[in-house]
């Protein structure tokens, strides 16, 4: 009799795992159509209505200023991936966001000077990112949203490695 009771409890622990793995892969409120393949949105790639426009806003092309190269981007997780990709080719990144909740923003002016005062790129981002290749040193950022909030950040660029800098603008919202 001794023997038949942690057997018992054995099979009740491994049939308890079993189960209960089986609905750890379901989370609450998800459901299946039989049949078919649970897709999160999530895991979608786009996150555009539209998806011509997803499309468009992912191809990161490289701007020649005459003075320095850059690109801007980073609208839909599409977008992100193309500026991710050009990132290695760049020395200098910048990201903005705005409010306590870091919400990305796109349509920001930036102009960059050196530390002599020459405008080396004016410009507005099209994305959240900005990707600057510069000869290395330190320079002045100033920007502006289209809200009208204002921020200027002292910057080094060097040459060997990716110079990155959050811009964050507390007060976005009028």
């Amino acid at each position: 009799m001794k023997t038949k009771y942690p057997i018992l409890v054995i099979m009740l622990l491994v049939g308890t795992i079993v189960t209960g793995s089986a609905h750890a892969a379901d989370s609450p409120g998800e459901t299946k159509a039989s049949g078919q393949p649970f897709v999160h949105p999530s895991d979608d790639a786009s996150y555009s209505n539209d998806m011509r426009d997803d499309e468009m806003l992912a191809k990161a092309k490289p701007v020649d200023s005459g003075k320095v190269q850059y690109v801007s981007g980073g609208i839909a997780v599409s977008g992100m991936r193309a500026i991710d990709a050009e990132e290695h080719a760049y020395n200098l990144k910048m990201l903005f966001v705005g409010g306590a909740d870091g919400e990305y923003l796109a349509d920001v002016a930036v102009n960059i000077k050196d530390s002599k005062g020459n405008t080396l790129l004016s410009t507005t981002a099209e994305g959240p990112v900005l990707l600057v290749k510069m000869p290395p040193g330190h320079y002045t950022v100033s920007t502006k949203t289209s809200n009208g909030a204002m921020l200027t950040r002292h910057v080094k660029v060097g040459d060997d490695h990716l110079a990155s800098y959050v811009l964050r603008y507390p007060n976005n919202r009028q």
